[in-house]
């Protein structure tokens, strides 16, 4: 998994999208991994869900599963 600070990420988000698009991306704030950046594809796959079924639900009911 490539790795990336917030700061790179604010300055070259497309290519850390298209990166993303590939394969994961770690995010880190102050130096510690937060976050992770991944395809849909991947996320499903993962997560064992259909994200396209959240799709036509309200923004906050997603986040309440």
């Amino acid at each position: 998994m490539k790795i990336v600070s917030t700061t790179y990420l604010a300055k070259n988000r497309l290519k850390v999208l298209a990166y993303a698009w590939k394969k994961p991306v770690g995010i880190t704030r102050y130096g510690v991994l937060s976050f992770v950046l991944m395809s849909t594809t991947e996320y499903e796959r993962l997560a064992g869900v259909r994200v396209s079924t959240l799709l036509g639900r309200e923004q906050g009911d997603a986040d309440q599963e």
